[in-house]
């Protein structure tokens, strides 16, 4: 008594436009499990089956091997990624707004206090908050769709001190420094433009270095005050970086069209990552060519 084919005869039968082979190889695999062919091995659930209702076309393309890098992301990778890069910018702004504390605190000497509200609930509060927007803006730029909204989330670090603590102009001029750094290096816009702002920027940390300091301990020629300086500058180019994020151009390798990912599309079923869209094929990785 025969067994059932094996996966070498399978894929012959696909070759021969044999949709019952075609139909006998994606149930047998569809789980994921790698297909066999002799020395050659389909893996990472590399044979997808496109159907139309209850009629499937008689076009596939088997890849051997890695999965296509340029195939369209699919919904779990899109929600993990998301999360992954907006917690990285989160814990990137509280980094960054706890040195800013820092900082504030030596500026105002013996007079800085710490409080649960202003400290926690102001200043580290904020930078994690701006922090996971830019993340979120990163993430939305790595998969071509960027919401242009975001490119005001620095503008939170003035707006939620001002509205907390009483009017001070000194957060939002850092924001508006700040996003202008980004901007200077953005890589989009008129270049007389760009190169304008970053001419400010570069203004901006020499008037850290050489601006007169309340204390003389804090002086750019003695070894506190430079570390100071420093640090103070070290900040606002960091935040300029951080503000580009979501005035770079997107990412489009994975969507050359600009359209959304196929994840996001309605009634879109997530597959692996080739799809059977075709004349029989198979894909060849050292020569990145498809072979009838």
């Amino acid at each position: 008594m025969e067994g059932p084919p094996s996966d070498e005869t399978l894929l012959v039968g696909v070759a021969e436009r044999d949709i019952g082979a075609l139909r006998a190889l994606y149930e047998r695999h569809a789980a994921g499990a790698p297909v066999r062919a002799g020395a050659t091995t389909v893996t990472e659930q590399s044979l997808v089956l496109a159907q139309s209702g209850e009629n499937m076309t008689g076009r596939c393309t088997i890849i051997t091997g890695h999965p296509d890098p340029h195939a369209a992301p699919t919904s779990c990778s899109l929600t993990l990624g998301r999360i992954r890069l907006i917690l990285l910018g989160a814990v990137i702004g509280l980094a960054w707004a706890a040195s800013l504390r820092g900082f504030m605190m030596v500026l105002a000497g013996p007079d800085s206090t710490f409080t649960f509200t202003g400290t926690f609930g102001i200043v580290i509060a904020t930078g994690v908050i701006v922090g996971a927007l830019l993340g979120w803006a990163e993430h939305q730029r790595r998969t071509g769709t960027q919401y242009p909204l975001l490119i005001l989330a620095p503008l939170l670090i003035g707006i939620i001190p001002n509205l907390a603590a009483g009017p001070d102009p000194g957060p939002i001029g850092l924001a508006l420094l700040a996003m202008a750094g980004g901007y200077a290096v953005s890589g989009r816009g008129p270049l007389w433009a760009r190169i304008v702002a970053g001419l400010v920027n570069l203004a901006g940390i020499a008037v850290t270095f050489l601006a007169p300091k309340p204390y003389p301990d804090l002086s750019y020629t003695t070894p506190h005050g430079a570390w100071f300086d420093t640090l103070a500058a070290s900040l606002g180019v960091t935040l300029a970086l951080a503000c580009s994020i979501p005035m770079r151009r997107p990412d489009t390798s994975h969507n050359p069209a600009g359209q959304k990912p196929a994840a996001d599309m309605p009634g879109h079923r997530p597959t692996p990552s080739a799809s059977i869209v075709g004349e029989p094929t198979v894909h060849d990785p050292s020569t990145q060519k498809d072979i009838p």
